[in-house]
């Protein structure tokens, strides 16, 4: 995934529960950043998917046909 691709894809969203995630991109590297919890680096499984470098975490962008981002899906183990 080049830079341009995921820079469509950070942004700040909220979960259902009223956490908020912040999706960041420092130089070649992407980061999720959970409310309450340190930011972590994440690498791409697919074009609109990441998991962190243990697998123990991973977000799935939901996007409409058009490529806009209306949310996001996040999924962790239960030790984090």
């Amino acid at each position: 995934m080049t830079a341009a691709e995921f820079d469509e894809l950070r942004g700040q969203f909220a979960l259902q529960s009223g956490v908020q995630l912040h999706v960041t991109r420092h130089n070649r590297k992407f980061y999720l950043n959970i409310e309450g919890q340190p930011a972590r680096e994440i690498l791409p499984t697919a074009a609109n998917a990441f998991a962190d470098q243990a697998g123990a975490t991973t977000l799935v962008f939901n996007q409409a046909r058009n490529g806009n981002v209306y949310g996001v899906t996040l999924t962790q183990t239960k030790n984090h």
